[in-house]
């Protein structure tokens, strides 16, 4: 079996991608302050079940995770599990916005499809990660803790941040200018449009006038003085 350590490294870089793919999804979901902890407390949550729910399985010979016997190996996977969660729950915040309860319950059967399909892979990928026993009980045992992580990690995040439509949706102020920039701009405009062609044809008014009266001046003098003209 591979040094625990090296395992350890693995699970970190992982991490790393996960946080990576946390700030995306932050942004693109547009989430608050308070909404990004509460996800990050339930994937704290949720973390803290799989390391419950291996520990019951190893007893069952359900599947075993070699890492957590080190009590450095099980901070990784506290760390690892709950930022990989916290994505999920992001999402799931989202669709209970939008779809309700029924979208909420349709997340929640996705994973518990997802999830022994998801884990089979990686022990086959990863066998220092996971060992996965055969037969149908493994198979039902990671799809309820896949149930379990997507509900209590959910309710966790709603505990702390409230109900899902309550939050105001996170604008993207570094896409849009300052607020002073946004009115200089609209007064330039209004100088440009506005003020410059009103100007300009006030200018045109007065020459035209000063025109039409220098000419008439001279039609009034050459009809005075008819021998000047001749």
């Amino acid at each position: 079996m591979p040094n625990p350590s090296t395992t350890e490294i693995e699970l970190l870089v992982v991490t790393g991608a996960y946080a990576v793919v946390l700030v995306l999804v932050v942004y693109l979901t547009r989430a608050g302050r308070r909404r990004v902890v509460g996800a990050l407390a339930g994937g704290l949550a949720a973390a803290v079940v799989a390391l419950l729910a291996t520990t019951v399985a190893e007893l069952n010979v359900w599947w075993r995770v070699p890492v957590v016997q080190a009590a450095s190996g099980r901070v990784v996977i506290l760390a690892g599990l709950a930022i990989s969660m916290t994505p999920v729950y992001l999402v799931t915040w989202r669709v209970a916005r939008r779809f309700g309860m029924r979208g909420l319950t349709v997340c929640v059967g996705l994973a518990a499809m997802v999830g022994p399909p998801r884990d089979y892979a990686f022990a086959a990928q990863f066998p220092n990660w996971m060992v996965l026993s055969p037969g149908m009980a493994p198979v039902l045992a990671v799809a309820v803790t896949y149930v379990l992580w997507s509900a209590l990690g959910h309710g966790v995040m709603r505990l702390v941040a409230g109900p899902a439509d309550t939050d105001t949706l996170r604008r993207h102020e570094a896409m849009l200018p300052a607020p002073s920039s946004r009115a200089s701009s609209h007064a330039l405009l209004r100088s440009v449009h506005g003020v410059w062609p009103t100007r300009v044809s006030r200018s045109r008014k007065r020459s035209s006038s000063r025109t039409e009266s220098n000419v008439g001046s001279i039609l009034s003098q050459s009809a005075s003085h008819p021998e000047r003209s001749s």
